[in-house]
């Protein structure tokens, strides 16, 4: 039971998972992202509400006569270039794509788009981060896979002008194929 990074991401605090599942399992995480204090991904602590009681009987007293009331939606996991601030619970199952941003003190309960920003609870969409087309390009080209030095050189001079960022990384990913 662990988390896995890519390349340069951090976490700002304590940040953790909270399962009661033996199992072994893995919560990837992407590179270049930021995660603020307090953050929680969840695994496996949903209850079965259609029973007579929410109560782990099984869990608690081991009695076999009942079913493990404990139960995931998946292991939850984070793309690319994320920023989570701080306070933040994830469910179990929730996928962050790319570029998405994550309010402080939500509760993400679903799925979140590549480059939107939600917040709240239960989260909810405040909005697209870029256009359609931007954020289309970006999900192409993948800025965060190329080497750091061809980030800090060639992305970095263009980090405030989108349209400029995305044309110079669209300009590299050709070299590449050219090469």
């Amino acid at each position: 039971m662990s988390f896995r990074t890519g390349d340069y991401t951090y976490f700002n605090g304590d940040v953790r998972y909270i399962s009661q599942t033996t199992l072994d399992f893995v919560i990837n995480i992407g590179k270049f992202c930021s995660i603020a204090h307090n953050v929680r991904f969840f695994v496996d602590l949903n209850h079965d509400y259609k029973r007579f009681s929410t109560y782990p009987f099984l869990e608690r007293f081991g009695w076999s006569e009942c079913e493990k009331i404990n139960y995931s939606n998946g292991i939850p996991s984070v793309g690319n270039d994320v920023w989570i601030a701080g306070d933040v619970v994830i469910n179990s199952g929730v996928n962050i794509g790319d570029g998405a941003v994550i309010a402080g003190q939500s509760v993400v309960t679903k799925d979140v788009e590549p480059y939107t920003i939600v917040g709240g609870n239960p989260a909810k969409v405040i909005k697209k981060r870029f256009s359609d087309d931007i954020i289309s390009q970006l999900l192409k080209y993948k800025w965060w896979d190329l080497p750091i030095d061809v980030i800090k050189t060639r992305l970095i001079p263009h980090y405030k002008d989108i349209d400029k960022f995305v044309e110079e990384l669209k300009n590299i990913r050709e070299e590449e194929k050219i090469n």
